[in-house]
């Protein structure tokens, strides 16, 4: 996957980031899945590809803060990633 080909499909794919961030879904032995640094690795390349993105528009992701399942994200997990 490269970033161009992550950001020509930027909108219909940010359903799919906001899960690859959860563990609880996110089941992949890849780079993609894992710790919460690989979990979140989809997102920051998406973000990375908009590169020319204008520094006065908001760019973000709906994260779920707390999954309420054991082994899900917690509101550390969610403070890392807001913080990126």
């Amino acid at each position: 996957m490269t970033p161009g080909s992550i950001c020509s499909s930027c909108t219909s794919r940010m359903a799919t980031a906001r899960e690859l961030h959860l563990a609880v879904t996110n089941q992949r032995t890849d780079a993609y899945g894992g710790s919460l640094e690989n979990r979140m690795r989809f997102p920051l390349e998406v973000f990375d590809a908009a590169g020319a993105w204008p520094d006065h528009k908001p760019m973000s992701v709906r994260i779920s803060a707390v999954d309420w399942a054991p082994g899900g994200m917690q509101p550390a997990d969610s403070v890392e990633v807001a913080r990126r």
